[in-house]
């Protein structure tokens, strides 16, 4: 995953743990872990946009993990949501800058948990809930030298299409909005574009406002571009999802299923009937039961500590390079839209003519 270390520089080796590190303490982190000696294996647990790690569903995968199979969990907060929000800003929570801060967060928790010594090689797995599966995805797909070192990786109600949860005036305009919105996002991101679904009312690390054009700028850029990469998956893969889910519709999942590019007696589809977006308590039996299996093909690669994917952190985590990455995406997509749009405008007007 980039240049072996003994390759760099002392100096940019420095710069780059210091920024990992430096992100490291940006987010809370809950490690549950088991004595090495009978730890049978390892995951990383991620939970979806509005959530947090300390969410009941997400304490007894956490609890059913640890107890029954054995296994050491990491669990944590993405930015601006959970404990890893400011307590004196309470009105960043649920804020997303940039999705790329989500990837990050997954990466620096899978290496370090990669990172982790054992006596004998150890599957590790990667957990996801909605917005944290497709976090998991993207991280898979921006390195997909990562897949080889994972047992597997588990993506639950992960969304693959986002537009039908905006609210009835942008759905009305969408049309005219869509050349325009990304624009409109990073002018207005506060502006309120949809609704949640209700969460716990008692629960203050839960995010309960509306959906805000930022956020949402930021899950559909990542929606499409997980869309257009599912080749590039072949990590063993289980996805799990309702067929009732008006959050994140099954369609586009179930094709993303089949487009991945891990082989058919290693990825899996399974479907909930009558069962909306919130399943992961449903999910528990199936998602142990999987990992009881792929735990016991053996067929990952063990991390060889100087591989480690550290050498690319600087890429992720450097905030200039999120500033004009994020600029130059959104420049080339405003530009090709509004294109596409003056041509479907002249188009009409020669018809007229």
């Amino acid at each position: 995953m980039g240049a072996p270390e003994e390759f760099e520089s002392a100096l940019m080796r420095h710069f780059k743990e210091r920024r990992f590190n430096e992100f490291l303490r940006t987010i809370a982190r809950t490690p549950h872990y088991l004595p090495e000696r009978h730890t049978k294996g390892r995951a990383v647990i991620f939970h979806g946009y509005s959530g947090h790690s300390e969410q009941p569903p997400i304490q007894h995968l956490v609890q059913v993990l640890k107890r029954k199979e054995h296994f050491s969990i990491s669990t944590c907060d993405f930015p601006h949501h959970g404990l890893s929000n400011h307590p004196d800003k309470e009105a960043n929570l649920g804020k997303i800058v940039s999705f790329r801060q989500w990837v990050f967060t997954v990466y620096v928790m899978t290496y370090k948990t990669l990172m982790l010594r054992s006596k004998e090689p150890l599957g590790v797995f990667l957990i996801g809930y909605s917005a944290g599966a497709l976090a998991i995805l993207r991280f898979l797909q921006l390195y997909p030298e990562a897949q080889k070192y994972l047992a597997g990786v588990i993506l639950v109600s992960v969304p693959l299409e986002v537009d039908q949860n905006a609210s009835a005036l942008v759905q009305k305009y969408k049309r005219f909005l869509e050349p325009v919105f990304n624009m409109v996002a990073w002018l207005l991101p506060n502006l309120p574009v949809g609704k949640l679904p209700e969460g716990d009312k008692e629960d203050n690390l839960e995010y309960h406002g509306k959906v805000k054009a930022g956020p949402a700028k930021e899950i559909r850029n990542a929606v499409r571009d997980a869309r257009s990469a599912m080749k590039d998956i072949t990590v063993p893969i289980l996805f799990i999802h309702g067929d009732m889910d008006d959050i994140a519709l099954s369609g586009p999942v179930e094709v993303a299923y089949r487009s991945a590019g891990t082989p058919d007696d290693r990825k899996q589809f399974i479907v909930y009937k009558g069962v909306p977006h919130k399943i992961l308590h449903h999910a528990v039996k199936d998602i142990q039961e999987w990992i009881t299996e792929r735990n016991k093909a053996k067929d990952w690669v063990p991390v060889q500590r100087k591989e480690g994917m550290l050498n690319d952190a600087v890429k992720l985590s450097s905030i200039w390079f999120f500033a004009i990455t994020e600029t130059l995406h959104l420049i080339v997509n405003m530009l090709l839209r509004w294109v596409r749009n003056l041509a479907l405008f002249f188009r009409k007007l020669l018809r007229r003519d």
